[in-house]
């Protein structure tokens, strides 16, 4: 007795925890003039309303499939919108996941971006109070050097180079 109790606890603590994908057909259209029908799909996810990208969200916009007499009879008809509202549960599951991991990875990459912004104000604030000093700076053209010093100084060294072209 106390084995069947047990089992059945595990059976229902491992049942609360899958996720659980209901695709629930809520309304068919016919259209008038081309005879397709539009079968119009609402998803939920644990019983939470979700997008076609697997989001949850109130008042979301619901999926349709649209079926014609070329996609076979009825019953393939039937059959092809239950083989869809599967794939597409599945693709709801699937990318409910990557879109935790992509959000775990984004909450990563914060921290890491933290981290580094820490080392980076580290390092510069070793920079406070030092300076650089510079009285010239040297160019090379066609040749020639071009020295200019902080007085405004231009010093001229060298030939000047003319292609006869």
């Amino acid at each position: 007795m106390k084995k069947a109790l047990l089992i059945m606890a595990f059976l229902m603590v491992c049942g609360v925890a899958q996720a659980q994908c209901d695709a629930k057909n809520i309304d068919v259209e016919i259209d008038p003039i081309y005879g397709s029908v539009k079968i119009t799909t609402q998803y939920t996810i644990n019983e939470q309303p979700v997008d076609v990208g697997g989001v949850p969200c109130d008042n979301c916009s619901q999926t349709s499939g649209r079926y014609d007499e070329s996609q076979g009879t009825l019953e393939e008809i039937l059959l092809l919108n239950e083989s869809n509202r599967n794939e597409h549960c599945d693709n709801l599951m699937k990318r409910r996941l990557s879109n935790e991991q992509r959000e775990q990875i984004a909450k990563d990459k914060m921290e890491q971006k933290k981290l580094k912004n820490e080392v980076l104000k580290k390092e510069f604030e070793k920079t406070i109070n030092t300076s650089i000093e510079k009285t010239e700076v040297i160019e090379i053209y066609k040749g020639m050097e071009i020295k200019i010093d902080a007085d405004k100084k231009v010093t001229i060294t060298g030939k000047l180079s003319v292609d006869s072209k």
